[in-house]
């Protein structure tokens, strides 16, 4: 399970358009478009296993951290541009 809203600010911190995570996520061998990001920010659908991971290489974080609501200091100690 992702918490969405927690993606959302992940992905904003590190200043990060929708488009351009689907392509690190590509870079990982998952293949996701912006709608796709979108929908799993807003929870409608949710990460299919291989995409989850990719998503926590990509991000830094894991699986555990996904699931949850970032902390503001967590955040501010993330990187830009990982």
């Amino acid at each position: 399970m992702v918490n969405g809203y927690g993606l959302f600010l992940r992905r904003m911190v590190r200043r990060w358009s929708a488009r351009e995570l689907c392509d690190r996520l590509g870079d990982e061998g998952v293949q996701a478009s912006p709608s796709t990001v979108y929908d799993w920010e807003a929870e409608r659908t949710v990460p299919r296993a291989e995409a989850l991971d990719a998503l926590c290489v990509v991000l830094g974080v894991s699986k555990k951290a996904l699931a949850r609501r970032p902390s503001q200091r967590e955040l501010i100690g993330a990187p830009p541009d990982v």
